[in-house]
């Protein structure tokens, strides 16, 4: 390798029409050939530019790094600040992602940790839950007092008491912030208000129900006039929670309840169909508690059991009141028909819907040979 030879020889400047210098030249060789180093006054604006870049990204690099926090019996541990709180550094863009965070609760808790006399991380945390029921509520409060604070203890405090919440309610906290904005668009008279799709979706999210599950879940809190409107918020809430930097779960579970989200898409299709299904048998021994809910809801049980006979689809047959003979061949008929017209989505494969139709044809052609 050639060394650069720069000697302290006296710099030369080149002026221009008004008689300023522009720029700067050290002379010096470089593998035997004399060369000339330019500094002009672009090259160190340059400089003082990239040295003031690698400052700030040194100093966000801090900021964002890992807090030690003191917890209960002066023991230390290090936890994750959420990362969707390293971005709400303002109240502004707290109250944007959470419209619902009232800023006069806020105030009042505010006030009433500074009158307590005998405050630790837990006080904090009870006073939070007076104030916010919401858990992502809570952990918003609490971190936005601590950036205020100029109290020391005070912000002790907090950090004791963010840490105490996220190690009981982590994954709610942090379902909460991630679907909040998401949640904000879908609120409407059939599905809910904000809080109430935040819970919402902690309950689907974080619970990971099967299909059938799903589907009474589903219908319990939206019914058939927000059916749709509940599955459209639930989709779009399931995928910025696995878009986001610290999901609320695993990834895996999450994509798993998005994928029997999916399923269930067309449920209010089905439903239809299982109306006019049903309206045939009015007169003919229908029990009153059979609708077409109970009706889709047996056909998606069909598609949990690992091992599905014949006997099982005709025991459906008889809770459905239809008794006699004709009937029953007709029921079945349609709950075979029922099972065609669902989409595809509806099931895990094409096997799947395969061997359904196999057990209902085998179910239908018994019950014409009985007869």
């Amino acid at each position: 390798m050639h060394p650069v030879n720069l000697h302290p020889t006296p710099a030369t400047g080149q002026r221009d029409s008004a008689g300023e210098t522009t720029e700067n030249t050290y002379p010096g060789s470089f593998r035997g050939e004399p060369v000339h180093l330019r500094f002009g006054q672009s090259s160190r604006i340059e400089d003082a530019a990239e040295e003031l870049t690698f400052t700030i990204a040194e100093e966000s690099e801090k900021s964002l790094a890992r807090r030690e926090i003191r917890i209960e019996g002066g023991k230390s541990r290090q936890i994750e600040r959420i990362g969707q709180i390293e971005e709400l550094a303002q109240l502004q863009e707290m109250q944007r992602k959470l419209p619902d965070l009232d800023a006069g609760k806020l105030a009042r808790l505010r006030e009433r940790l500074r009158q307590l006399s005998h405050r630790d991380g837990q006080r904090c945390l009870d006073e939070a839950e007076r104030f916010f029921s919401d858990p992502s509520l809570q952990y918003a409060a609490l971190v936005l007092l601590e950036q205020e604070t100029d109290d020391p203890r005070m912000a002790r405090d907090l950090q004791d008491a963010q840490a105490v919440l996220l190690e009981r309610q982590g994954s709610a906290v942090r379902a909460g912030l991630n679907v909040s904005a998401v949640a904000t668009e879908h609120t409407a008279p059939a599905v809910g208000d904000l809080a109430k799709l935040r819970a919402d979706y902690r309950e689907v999210a974080l619970n990971a129900p099967g299909v059938t599950k799903l589907y009474d879940t589903l219908l319990e809190k939206y019914g058939r006039a927000g059916l749709t409107g509940g599955i459209r918020y639930l989709l779009a809430a399931l995928a910025a929670d696995l878009d986001a930097d610290r999901p609320s779960i695993e990834r895996w579970r999450l994509q798993a309840t998005l994928s029997a989200m999916t399923r269930l898409e067309t449920l209010s299709t089905l439903l239809d169909h299982g109306d006019h299904i049903l309206a045939r048998f009015a007169g003919r021994g229908l029990a009153e508690d059979y609708d077409s809910r109970a009706l889709v809801g047996d056909l998606l049980g069909f598609l949990e059991k690992s091992w599905l006979q014949s006997q099982q689809v005709e025991a459906v047959a008889m809770k459905a009141g239809i008794r006699r003979p004709r009937d029953r061949i007709d029921f079945l008929r349609e709950m075979t028909g029922l099972a065609r017209q669902a989409p595809l989505s509806v099931y895990t494969d094409p096997e799947q819907r395969d061997r359904l139709l196999t057990v209902l044809q085998d179910s239908l052609d018994q019950a014409i040979a009985e007869e």
